[in-house]
């Protein structure tokens, strides 16, 4: 026996080969939203049926016809479509706080379905981040209009021109040729996008770039302050140098001093250490001024690399 199911799961048509190697229809079945099946009208069951394979029914899972419950077994719990409630707690009702752990589809199962009694599912395609969207059961051209956010005169053509055309079903509505896992692309959607993703490529190469310049920037300052402190090292040793040559000669003149009434040279000697001293003193106060404005120079390049 053969099980027919339309786009949500439920079994909707049982048949088989009859003893004249025809298909027979067995039986046939109409639900409700919350799964009751409907009464009155194509009741007749034929005698070729699988009692086993018939329990299958409202989402395509077993029917417990056992005590007279009619509650459906949907793999994690029970079900009673007759009260639209599960007969069991919510496995993950703590992801669903405002629900209640017993509810079906969240008491509104023409958007919802619940394919294993966890959670509750909508109709929507699934949206890829990129343009594009999966089709889920149920999907249609009316659906991808909502979830997409189009016209429904686009969404339907973008899924007649990448998926198929719009076939007539039995009940005589034209239908959109989609499947499970289907992927359309919405063209103003995929180019935007595009668009914003090479803008965030190039935003980030620019601040790469300039992360770069600025590396190179702090490396060469580095180098420049490297350079000044050497220069200013160089000229603390000239300064010290100066300073000692300063005293040297200082005291060469009082020296000479205390020699004038001994040595007939002493004026031509203290005249040299005056000079000597002049000099030293003048090196100095020339190298003291240098060395304050590199230090400055130095500071000001280390002042712009902190900031």
């Amino acid at each position: 026996m053969y099980n027919y199911k339309d786009h949500l799961g439920n079994t909707r048509l049982s048949y088989t080969k009859n003893d004249a190697g025809t298909l027979e229809i067995v039986e046939e079945s109409n639900y409700y939203p919350f799964g009751l099946t409907h009464k009155g009208y194509n009741s007749s069951v034929s005698s070729l049926g699988n009692s086993t394979a018939q329990l299958l029914k409202f989402g395509g899972k077993e029917q417990q016809d056992e005590l007279g419950l009619d509650w459906i077994d949907i793999t994690a719990r029970n079900y009673d479509p007759a009260l639209g409630r599960w007969m069991n707690l919510d496995p993950l009702a703590e992801n669903m706080r405002r629900h209640s752990p017993y509810n079906y589809a969240f008491d509104n199962p023409i958007y919802y379905i619940d394919p294993d009694g966890m959670v509750s599912m909508a109709f929507d395609w699934i949206n890829n981040g990129d343009g594009t969207y999966t089709a889920q059961a149920g999907d249609s051209a009316a659906t991808l209009s909502e979830d997409a956010g189009i016209s429904l005169e686009e969404a339907d053509k973008i899924v007649q021109s990448q998926l198929g055309e719009n076939y007539e079903g039995e009940d005589g509505e034209m239908k959109s040729d989609v499947e499970v896992g289907d992927v359309v692309a919405v063209p103003e959607q995929v180019e935007n996008i595009k668009e914003e993703k090479d803008k965030e490529i190039l935003d980030k190469i620019s601040e790469r770039k300039v992360e770069i310049q600025e590396q190179i920037r702090v490396e060469d300052s580095k180098e420049n302050i490297e350079k000044l402190d050497n220069s200013i090292d160089s000229l603390s040793k000239e300064i010290k140098k100066s300073n000692k040559l300063f005293h040297s000669f200082k005291g060469m003149r009082e020296i000479s001093k205390l020699e004038r009434g001994i040595d007939k040279g002493y004026k031509g000697a203290k005249a040299g250490y005056h000079d000597g001293m002049a000099r030293t003193e003048g090196d100095s106060v020339r190298n003291v001024k240098k060395r304050k404005t590199l230090i400055k120079k130095r500071d000001s390049i280390k002042k712009s690399i902190a900031n």
